[in-house]
């Protein structure tokens, strides 16, 4: 059944073609590398998908990887510090990593897993909060002045803060006394899609891409060749090896 889910992903990876592409829940890297296998057993040119990186925390669950066809470099692991605080979930650490377009062009990349809402929306909001804190720490430290983030960050497009116009996503830093802010653009805002993740029959947006308004956007959509007969995400089923997850995939198309 694993192998058949690795053929099957691999499978859907050729079909969409994309440069990258990132995956915000991963038990190990042994995973990651099965998937760079068996994609590259699929060509007779040895594989597209030719750089590769894994990254979670020592005893830590799931952890964040990427495969893409051009060169990744300068791997970084982000995690909050906890001193200051009491009775800490686990939590995934943000993944930073310099990519490269089919043009040499490089940019900053960011992939994240932010707390869920089990345990309580409002209990577990600071996690979100504190990572929110840390991803805008490190967008202003990072190397590259383009920036393209993305990953599962369990929270709804609606409970961002949003600039004057409301064009832009505001993502906070609470670092030191004064509240800054980094501006970004998201293509949910662009869009007229209904979502990527469905519950209880209500279309949620907390899968996203945050982009730097020096990228070019050109188009954003949900991969619906997930979906059950209802349209909704077919969750994989051990019992009956159907499904794939209960997300869509989302695609970003941009450039320099």
């Amino acid at each position: 059944k694993y192998e058949e889910r690795i053929t099957r992903l691999c499978d859907f990876i050729e079909s969409q073609d994309a440069d990258i592409y990132a995956f915000s829940e991963l038990e190990n890297a042994n995973i990651l590398q099965d998937i760079s296998n068996n994609l590259n057993s699929k060509s007779i040119k040895g594989g597209k998908y030719k750089y590769a990186c894994f990254g979670k925390n020592q005893g830590g669950v799931f952890g964040c990887g990427i495969i893409s066809k051009y060169p990744l470099e300068n791997l970084k692991l982000h995690n909050i510090d906890f001193r200051n605080y009491e009775n800490q979930p686990e939590l995934r650490p943000i993944l930073e990593v310099t990519a490269y377009d089919k043009n040499q062009e490089k940019f900053s990349l960011f992939v994240c897993h932010w707390k869920s809402k089990s345990g309580g929306e409002k209990e577990t909001e600071i996690w979100r909060d504190l990572q929110e804190s840390l991803l805008a720490n490190c967008i202003s430290k990072a190397e590259n002045n383009r920036i393209v983030v993305c990953g599962d960050f369990n929270r709804d497009l609606n409970e961002f803060q949003k600039n004057s116009t409301n064009d832009k996503i505001l993502l906070r830093s609470f670092e030191g006394e004064n509240q800054v802010y980094e501006e970004l653009v998201n293509p949910w805002l662009l869009s007229t899609e209904k979502g990527s993740y469905n519950f209880n029959g209500e279309w949620n947006k907390i899968d996203h891409f945050f982009l730097s308004s020096n990228i070019n956007f050109l188009k954003f959509s949900t991969i619906k060749d997930f979906t059950n007969d209802n349209g909704y995400p077919e969750e994989y089923s051990v019992r009956t090896g159907r499904g794939y997850s209960d997300h869509l995939p989302i695609l970003c198309q941009f450039s320099f």
